[in-house]
C-alpha cells in the first residue's frame, strides 16, 4: 500500500501544483502589470467591503481561468488575465 501512495499524489500536492501553475500563467500574461507602482498602489484600497483590490482583482483572474478550463471554453488566457 505504501508504493501505490507513494506514486499517486495526495489531494494536496495536486491542488497546490495546480494553484503553482496558475500562478504562473498569471505572471507570465501579465507580470508587467502586477509589477507596476498603480497596480501596487491598489493593495490600499478595499473592495467588496474587505478584500483589497490587488487581491480581488488576481482572484478574479485565477477563478476565470479555473472556469475557462474546467468547461473547456476556448479563450485567450492572455486577454482573459490582463483584463480581469
Amino acid at each position: 500500500m505504501r508504493k501505490r501512495r507513494d506514486k499517486k499524489k495526495s489531494i494536496a500536492e495536486r491542488r497546490f501544483d495546480k494553484h503553482r501553475e496558475l500562478h504562473r500563467t498569471i505572471q507570465e500574461c501579465a507580470g508587467d502589470i502586477l509589477g507596476s507602482d498603480t497596480f501596487q498602489s491598489t493593495r490600499q484600497f478595499i473592495q467588496h467591503g474587505s478584500i483589497p483590490v490587488h487581491r480581488h482583482s488576481i482572484d478574479v483572474a485565477r477563478q476565470s481561468l479555473i472556469i475557462s478550463r474546467f468547461f473547456h471554453i476556448p479563450v485567450n488566457e492572455r486577454e482573459l488575465i490582463r483584463g480581469a
